[in-house]
């Protein structure tokens, strides 16, 4: 029988599923780091004692695993005059989405 359009062979994985090697390798990764983190900490202290510089260094390049990055946005909109009279900027916590005060850009 040939293949027909439209015809699913397999489902396959979800989206929004990780491949389960993938996730394997992140919790190792993860737990040995978890299991570091006091030679980490003694080691960055090393470092910070012998050359402050390299100390800086090394803790911004870690403070990227945990802090998103900022992006900036450039907008080429024209826009007549009088368009836009206000802006909301309404930020969610995830976790809770009670108590959400909106912003007022004018």
């Amino acid at each position: 029988m040939p293949f027909t359009k439209g015809h699913k062979l397999a489902t396959g994985r979800p989206a929004g599923v990780p491949n389960q090697s993938t996730d394997m390798v992140r919790k190792s990764l993860a737990a040995i780091i978890e299991g570091n983190i006091p030679d980490i900490q003694s080691a960055l202290a090393e470092v910070r004692e012998q050359n402050p510089a390299r100390y800086l260094d090394l803790y911004i390049k870690l403070l990227e695993f945990s802090t998103p990055k900022l992006m900036s946005i450039k907008s080429n909109v024209e826009l007549g005059e009088g368009t836009i009279q206000s802006i909301q900027v309404i930020m969610k916590n995830n976790k809770d989405t009670e108590d959400i005060t909106p912003i007022e850009i004018s």
